[in-house]
């Protein structure tokens, strides 16, 4: 099949279970409506992130067991936050994230290091004007949109420093390729076909108020863990290799922060709690299912650390399960400072990972190990095509 073959697939894909899921269709979007600028952006970006997914199709794990098939990735015509992997009565495998939800990251990073009291240490803090306060994270890019027009904020959303600028770029990207492997890691290591011998339902969405009502709550908890685990090594393990081998990547980070591993570290998980803030924004009706982000920050961090540890030795292992508390902190602020949302319940950030006795819910670590190797790993074995799911 040619690109344009699969561009056809995918967007009869998502007009049919958009159609069964919310009675309407939503299809594929087409970068050619936009204008040249933004189509050169998103299609680079396409390009990019297909690129991160057929590398992972040809690696050891995967081609071993000699079953991973092509994955397609496109953009879904649709202006709300939410990605979802899947496949069709074809075989065809698929990765899609929804137009808006690029666009949320791009707003909510820029809007971010427009804010001098904003990871200060970067570019020329002191030349920010601090934009005006959307009134909540959003859910959709049309909240956004409505807020300028009626505040014309155009002029004040894009970081005045250049580096800054480019900061935001960089935490986007972090944000994008974690979400688009935590996707793949849904076909990867079987969870969507997995589901679909519980439910009869062929993809697996962030964000999907019916999608898991066949699946116990703790399950679904326990795949998104999975996912979340295997994407945090892939992209810290991607980052490091960036900057062993491309000596200008991430060159402010290199200058701004005493050890550059730890500096990677801190951006990558503040970038990806900010993610996670956004994403449990949209879930806040349907949360059972899912793991709350101080959750998926923690086991993030220990999983990403664990993984560098085993390659590169005890050497920054500590100092990387140090940073969870101060990214907490770092980036739970910039959330009230670009909004007027209230933020209830993470001042107890410290006690509830950090307090003596624990909170009965911070022990989720057992708890899910347990389903993991009872319930979920035996039900994944037939589905999955990894050589390397966890014990």
């Amino acid at each position: 099949m040619t690109t344009q073959d699969y561009e056809v697939a995918f967007d009869k894909f998502i007009r049919k279970e958009t159609l069964k899921k919310i009675k309407r269709e939503i299809g594929r979007f087409d970068t050619e409506e936009l204008d040249v600028e933004k189509q050169l952006f998103f299609d680079a970006f396409k390009n990019n992130l297909q690129d991160r997914i057929n590398l992972h199709q040809h690696s050891r794990q995967t081609a071993a067991k000699g079953k991973m098939p092509y994955v397609h990735f496109d953009l879904i015509d649709s202006l709300t936050f939410n990605a979802l992997a899947g496949f069709d009565e074809f075989g065809n495998e698929f990765i899609g994230v929804n137009y808006g939800t690029v666009l949320i990251l791009l707003d909510t990073f820029n809007r971010m290091m427009a804010h001098e009291e904003i990871l200060p240490e970067i570019g020329s803090a002191y030349l920010e004007e601090s934009p005006d306060r959307l009134p909540k994270l959003p859910t959709s890019y049309v909240e956004i949109e409505s807020h300028y027009d009626t505040f014309d904020l155009s002029s004040v959303v894009l970081p005045i420093d250049p580096i800054r600028e480019e900061h935001a770029a960089v935490l986007t990207e972090f944000a994008l390729f974690f979400l688009v492997e935590h996707e793949l890691c849904h076909l990867r290591n079987g969870h969507v076909h997995y589901s679909n011998s519980l439910t009869s339902q062929s993809f697996i969405m962030e964000f999907d108020s019916d999608t898991d009502v066949d699946l116990i709550p703790l399950t679904s908890k326990v795949l998104e863990w999975d996912a979340d685990s295997w994407a945090s090594v892939q992209g810290v393990g991607f980052l490091f290799q960036s900057m062993r081998f491309s000596p200008d990547a991430y060159q402010e980070i290199r200058e701004k922060y005493a050890s550059t591993e730890v500096g990677l570290m801190f951006n990558w998980g503040f970038a990806i709690w900010v993610m996670f803030r956004l994403i449990d924004n949209v879930r806040s009706e349907n949360s059972e299912f899912y793991p709350i982000p101080k959750i998926r920050l923690h086991s993030s961090i220990i999983t990403a650390s664990g993984a560098v540890k085993r390659e590169e030795g005890d050497a920054h292992f500590e100092e990387f399960v140090s940073l969870i508390r101060p990214i907490f902190e770092t980036a739970e602020t910039p959330i009230g400072l670009i909004t007027n949302q209230t933020i209830e319940g993470f001042e107890e950030i410290n006690l509830y990972f950090y307090g003596k006795p624990k909170p009965p819910e911070i022990d989720y670590l057992p708890l899910y190990e347990d389903h993991w190797r009872e319930v979920v790993k035996p039900g994944l074995l037939m589905h999955s095509r990894a050589t390397d799911l966890p014990d």
